[in-house]
This record gives structure tokens, sequence and C-alpha cells, in this order.
């Protein structure tokens, strides 16, 4: 999976779609089971929890998360292509399992901030 979801800031100042991803390992969808948690850290620094905004970032036992920048107060507003790392926590991998990093070309997941207006 490598991905560049674009996510768009309407006049109000909120971040309005969502972006989908779908795990996969060697092409094959991977499932989220008995996942607790998952962080994504983009390039700029900024950490989105869901521990903390729980309706920023959803899954599925199937393995879709979803994003959704409008339910997470930013420190500071992403601009441009932000890489991301995301991480799965789960009783097996306590610590974290990354799902997605911001190098190489397999397993990329990116974000292009953009202002709609």
């Amino acid at each position: 999976m490598s991905s560049n979801e674009i996510i768009y800031k309407s006049a109000s100042g909120i971040y309005e779609n969502t972006a989908e991803i779908q795990v996969t390992l060697e092409g094959n969808a991977q499932p989220l089971l008995n996942v607790s948690r998952i962080t994504c850290k983009l390039t700029n620094g900024e950490l989105i929890d869901s521990d903390i905004s729980p309706s920023a970032i959803t899954w599925t036992d199937e393995g879709v998360i979803t994003f959704d920048f409008a339910e997470h107060s930013f420190t500071a507003t992403p601009t441009g292509r932000q890489q991301a790392m995301v991480v799965a926590y789960d009783p097996a991998h306590t610590d974290g399992q990354v799902i997605t990093h911001s190098k190489g070309e397999e397993n990329r997941l990116a974000f292009s901030f953009v202002n709609s207006l």
C-alpha cells in the first residue's frame, strides 16, 4: 500500500473530507482484530491518537482505517504534503506495530492538506 490522500480545508477552517486506507500485506487485506488504539504521526510532528481523539481515527476488523481530521484539534495547521507513520496497538503489540511509514515506496502514506478556497 502506497497512498497520497488529499484533505481539504473549508472556509470555516475544518478538514471536511475523510480518507480511508485498506491495510494490506503483499497485496492481501490484513485484519485489525483486537486493535485497541491507532496513532498517526505527521512529518510536522503532529500526533493524532485514537485514545485522545476517538473519532479522528477509526477502523474495522477487516483492516480499513478511516481518518476524520475534522475531529482532531491540531496544534499547528498542517500544510502541503505530510508523510504519516501509522501505528496500531493490540495485546500482541503493546508497544505498537507500524502499519505505514514515511520511508521507501512500500507501505508509505502521505496526506496533502489543501485549502479548498
